[in-house]
């Protein structure tokens, strides 16, 4: 199985480490939220469904923040 950072693009990659530096500040409940990516520098003017595309659609991002919350845990 690739790592989850082997799986998605540039841009992807830029907004996962967009995510792990607010998690360090706000927590895993932060990161969770939608709301978050207006808050992202790289997200900030995009809706939920633009940030989507750049993970392959909106399961695809979902699974995502799910599975890098689980690497964050473990």
């Amino acid at each position: 199985m690739q790592s989850l950072f082997e799986t998605h693009g540039k841009t992807a990659l830029a907004i996962l480490e967009e995510l792990l530096e607010r998690y360090a500040v706000d927590g895993v409940e932060e990161i969770s939220d939608a709301r978050v990516f207006k808050l992202l520098p790289s997200t900030k003017h995009l809706n939920t469904l633009e940030v989507a595309k750049f993970f392959g659609g909106a399961m695809r991002l979902r699974n995502t923040i799910e599975e890098l919350q689980i690497i964050i845990y473990t």
